[in-house]
């Protein structure tokens, strides 16, 4: 978006756009001219300020030369001897000689004694004599032995505004002889005798805030006023050394303001100002200078912006707006290139946006034919509407669909389609005004007065003109709900069904329990009596002979036999039955506590076992205990006949990232014809003399195993021993039949 100023009208000419453009392109050129006038300025005010600093400077050196050579003559006065006959008149004559040596700064010197009585002085002594022993400067020159200055004083033997030295003589044990006074003329320590030297005005203030002196004089600030109450005096007491204000005369000046110190003392304060008239006056012309260049700059700017775009811009523009106007007529608005400049690049791309229209417009009528056939063409019903619900268009298959022609749909409208006790449309619309697009089932009914339903898709878009407008797609999905309604009859019968199965099933184990109450206690007992009354024939002699006796026993055994025969079939379906609690289990602790039994069981032998660590798994700890009591007792049993037996329990991961575990053992194995008989109840590999039992281990184990969700298989060789594998997945156990495959 171009960017424009905010007060210009939309509609203003061109020319006016280019004058408010430069005219705001020349504001920054003029504060770039003020601030080069206030650069210039600042840099003239930097340029007083250095001039009012050297002023200080020589001033500061002056009165410093003055009091230091003031000094230098007071030592040698100190010399005189004043205690000879006529010795005063030789000190007039020399104090008179010293004041003419040194010039017009020093206009007396006099020598005091150590009572402060004036003993002789380079003017007529008066009567009575004066005595400086009243005077600052003089008690602290007694007091430190040294030269002392005093502020401004009036003068008492010359009567104008001066300022004094007094330079003690000692003599060699250390007392004053006598004291020489050097008077220098306050008016002189500013250079005000003798005309400016420097530009601007030279102050001398004494540290009791006294003026001293001042160049060039000024008769409403005469030497001795007291200016403590003075702006001046206040930064001279701050201890700033620049400074800028107005003077007592009205005039501003920038002021720098030095020390002067006399025997490592602060004695005087000399200030040097500048006036800063002239230096302002100078940078107004600058920064006048300055802004009359730029504003000189924008007014020819400001003509050429005039006089030039009617040629070179407005009229190629024009050009532009009648080609514009061509194309939007329908004809060829393509503009010629004749010149190759800024507007060009207009120019082609305005070349360049007719060819992507052309383009753009052929894919729009290619898209407009695809959308036309597929509106015709579509399978499903499609009505455009408005958002109140009328009919703007429909497809051939929405008017097979409802049995009306287009016409008729349109005077129809959207809600008289639909069934009136269906309610379904309204929650639809309402969804779809709130998300942009819906979808659900509607009934709708027909020319012919029969329901069907739909499944409407339904979008809210704008058209080309920005309207909202809204379109719906019907899939008839009346065949797909009596599919559906059928589904669910069959649903219900086949669930019916499982009822009567699950029944039935319930039933099936309810006599397996029967049957094992029954094998558990009703043939228990005659069982118990055949083998007691065998029992009782055979130790009370009531049989003879050794045939009968023979018969005897082998009732016995059979019994015992049937009697274990018992135990495990009700041991195998106790597996069956109970709920699996799983939880962690270490195998390898279980497999320990076994092999310890085993050795209690059998001392006599000496078995190799190795269990290895961390054979974590998650089961029925109960369960598999009994899984690895069968598995291992086998392997204990079958190792008898080998004098190295080797029992080995441990896990591995197969191809698939399983846990498997497995128990080894190097005892009599078995073929792999036999595999498949291993694990079915009562099915023995080997004869019961050879190595006894009743085959229910293994059956049991499996069905353990299976419980589990895991599988069981092994592996063995006559001779060379068997591996017992098995993998556990307690998350998804089976629900066995209480007695299996058995």
């Amino acid at each position: 978006m171009p960017w424009r100023v905010p007060f210009l009208p939309q509609r203003a000419p061109v020319r006016v756009r280019l004058l408010v453009y430069l005219g705001l392109c020349l504001v920054p050129v003029l504060l770039f001219a003020f601030t080069q006038g206030l650069s210039e300025e600042q840099r003239i005010r930097d340029t007083v300020q250095l001039e009012a600093s050297q002023a200080a400077v020589r001033l500061h050196e002056r009165v410093d030369r003055m009091l230091r050579t003031a000094e230098s003559v007071a030592h040698a006065i100190g010399a005189l001897d004043l205690d000879q006959p006529g010795s005063e008149g030789a000190c007039t004559a020399a104090l008179r000689q010293a004041v003419r040596s040194i010039g017009g700064f020093v206009i007396n010197y006099t020598v005091a004694r150590q009572n402060g009585e004036a003993a002789c002085s380079g003017w007529q002594l008066p009567s009575p004599r004066p005595n400086f022993a009243d005077r600052d400067y003089f008690r602290r020159a007694l007091a430190t032995g040294g030269p002392a200055t005093s502020g401004f004083l009036m003068g008492r033997l010359s009567g104008q505004g001066a300022v004094l030295i007094a330079v003690p003589r000692l003599r060699g044990d250390g007392s004053v002889a006598s004291v020489p006074i050097a008077t220098l003329a306050a008016s002189e320590l500013a250079g005000a005798a003798r005309g400016s030297e420097d530009p601007g005005v030279q102050v001398v203030v004494d540290m009791e805030g006294h003026l001293v002196s001042r160049n060039p004089p000024l008769a409403s600030l005469p030497p001795g006023r007291d200016i403590t109450h003075s702006p001046l005096w206040e930064v001279v007491r701050s201890g700033k050394e620049e400074a800028q204000l107005v003077g007592p005369d009205g005039v501003e000046r920038r002021y720098a303001i030095r020390t002067v110190l006399f025997h490592g003392a602060p004695a005087f304060r000399v200030v040097a100002g500048v006036d800063l008239g002239p230096a302002q006056a100078q940078a107004l012309q600058a920064r006048l200078r300055n802004i009359a260049t730029a504003l000189g700059v924008g007014l020819a700017v400001v003509a050429l912006a005039v006089l030039l775009p009617r040629p070179l811009l407005l009229a190629r523009v024009a050009g532009l707006r009648e080609a514009a106007r061509r194309v939007a007529a329908g004809g060829s608005g393509r503009i010629p290139i004749a010149t190759h400049d800024e507007l060009t690049g207009v120019e082609q791309a305005f070349n360049e946006m007719l060819d992507a229209l052309d383009q753009q417009l052929a894919a729009l009528r290619e898209s407009e034919d695809r959308w036309r056939l597929l509106f015709e063409h579509s399978l499903d019903g499609v009505l455009q509407t408005s958002p109140g619900g009328s009919v703007v268009s429909a497809n051939p298959a929405a008017c097979a669909m409802l049995g009306y022609t287009e016409e008729e749909l349109r005077q129809l409208g959207r809600d008289r389609l639909v069934h009136q006790a269906d309610t379904r449309l309204a929650r639809l619309l309402a969804q779809r005004d709130e998300t942009g697009a819906a979808r659900g089932p509607v009934s709708f009914r027909r020319r012919d007065g029969t329901t069907i339903e739909v499944e409407v898709s339904s979008s809210r878009y704008l058209d080309e003109r920005g309207q909202p407008s809204t379109c719906m797609v019907l899939h008839d999905i009346t065949e797909q709900k009596r599919r559906d309604t059928e589904v669910r009859e069959l649903n219900a019968r086949l669930e019916e069904r499982v009822r009567e199965r699950t029944a039935q099933l319930q039933a099936l184990n309810a006599e397996l329990e029967a049957f094992s109450y029954s094998v558990s206690h009703d043939l228990r007992a005659p069982l118990a009596a055949v083998r007691s009354f065998a029992q009782y024939l055979r130790e009370t002699d009531a049989v003879q002979g050794d045939r009968p006796r023979h018969y005897l026993q082998r009732i016995e055994a059979a019994g015992a036999r049937m009697g274990e025969l018992i135990e495990a079939l009700l041991s195998l379906a106790q597996v069956s039955r109970g709920e699996l609690q799983a939880r962690p289990v270490d195998l390898g602790a279980i497999a320990h506590s076994i092999v310890e039994e085993l050795q209690d069981a059998d001392p006599g032998r000496s078995v190799q076992v190795h269990v290895a660590p961390a054979l974590q798994a998650t089961g029925d700890a109960t369960l598999l205990r009994v899984a690895l009591y069968n598995l291992l007792s086998n392997a204990w049993k079958f190792s008898l006949r080998n004098p190295h037996a080797t029992i080995e329990v441990g896990a591995e991961t197969d191809a698939q990232g399983r846990r498997v575990f497995f128990v080894r053992d190097n005892g009599a194995g078995f073929g792999s014809e036999s595999a498949h008989r291993l694990f079915q109840p009562f099915h023995r590999l080997h004869a019961e003399g050879e190595f006894p039992g009743v085959g229910v281990g293994l059956a049991t184990v499996h069905r353990i195993v299976q419980r589990h969700g895991g599988r069981i298989w092994a592996e063995g060789r006559p001779g060379q021993g068997a591996v017992f594998r098995f993998t556990l997945v307690a998350a998804t156990p089976l629900a066995l039949p209480a007695l299996g495959n058995a």
